[in-house]
């Protein structure tokens, strides 16, 4: 009997500790994807601001890796949102706010995965994002 009851609180205490650790573990993930795209959006961003600097037709290309869970990327307004998909199957938006206006290319409808693309200056205020050229 003492055998029995010890087995159950230790099984009590092995399945507590399962919940708590893959509760943590796709917390952990999700955040790794958060942080995987905001350290994106940021080189976006510093590719963006260096670039119209520079001025009309001046472009360099980013090579990035989008993790699994990215749903879509839209451009709204000057702020380039990523949809994610967390681990409970929930959405959520990670935005990063512009100075300028972004055109954005088909470079973002086949995610997820390595990207390389094309961050160009088109002047007036315009910059454009998009399919790296073949023949580059």
């Amino acid at each position: 009997m003492e055998y029995l009851v010890l087995m159950g609180f230790i099984m009590l205490i092995l399945g507590a500790l399962s919940y708590i650790y893959f509760n943590k573990s796709s917390e952990t993930k999700d955040s790794l994807a958060n942080n995987q795209i905001d350290a994106i959006s940021d080189e976006i961003d510093k590719a963006v601001n260096t670039l119209y600097s520079y001025g009309k037709n001046s472009q360099t290309l980013i090579k990035a890796n989008f993790p699994a869970n990215v749903e879509k990327v839209e451009m709204k307004e000057n702020d380039l949102t990523f949809f994610v998909k967390n681990q409970k199957g929930g959405t959520s938006e990670i935005a990063k706010s512009f100075n300028f206006n972004i055109k954005l290319g088909s470079v973002f409808t086949k995610i997820p995965g390595e990207k390389t693309f094309v961050v160009k200056s088109l002047g007036n205020g315009e910059v454009f994002i998009g399919e790296k050229n073949p023949l580059d």
